[in-house]
């Protein structure tokens, strides 16, 4: 496998301006080429590049990442009565554009974490057979995984995170008001951290 090096990573952000149409190219460029499906360690640590980018990239145009995506070019975000499941995404042949739908009755935090997750597998869309192992939980249940990892790691960064409780956010409740996020992906993504045992309402 190609390692992935800082180098790579911020090859996309060495020019002031933010040029939107190029996004999901250079956050498809952190992914490595190879013919054999990545370790899932490896495929964590691609989303976790993806989310850095993303969040510098967002930073560059003075927006929040969940703005920045929903303002970008390639994709239109769409809120629906009602789907098979709280989210889906797909490629529209006729706009020539990403959609993303989200059930409508989600929460605004929901909706957040939930456009990030199909940001993900828009991302992932035609290397997905690369990147998650059949013989590791399914593929496809990798890809939802790899989504919601992503989602986490860009909406609750670790250093973020950390910062946080050491200012005194120790409950779920207020982690979850601080970073706009469902108190059970708070829950997730300390366990992700290893910082549960910092939290005092569990």
């Amino acid at each position: 496998m190609t390692p992935l090096t800082h180098a790579a990573v911020s090859e996309a952000t060495t020019t002031t301006q933010v040029s939107r149409r190029s996004v999901l190219r250079r956050l498809r460029k952190l992914v490595p080429e190879q013919s054999f499906p990545f370790s899932w360690r490896a495929a964590e640590r691609i989303a976790e590049h993806q989310s850095s980018l993303l969040r510098r990239l967002a930073r560059t145009a003075a927006t929040d990442p969940v703005g920045f995506v929903k303002n970008l070019p390639a994709i239109v975000v769409r809120f629906v009565p009602d789907l098979p499941r709280s989210s889906e995404s797909h490629w529209d042949v006729t706009a020539k554009r990403w959609v993303i739908q989200i059930v409508e009755t989600r929460s605004s935090a929901s909706r957040r974490f939930l456009i990030l997750h199909e940001l993900k597998h828009i991302l992932d869309h035609g290397k997905s057979v690369h990147l998650y192992d059949p013989h590791f939980r399914r593929g496809p249940l990798q890809a939802q995984m790899a989504g919601d990892h992503f989602a986490a790691c860009v909406l609750m960064p670790a250093a973020e995170m950390r910062r946080a409780i050491r200012d005194g956010l120790t409950t779920t409740g207020s982690l979850a008001k601080h970073f706009d996020v469902p108190k059970h992906r708070v829950v997730l993504r300390l366990n992700d951290l290893n910082l549960i045992n910092k939290i005092t309402d569990l």
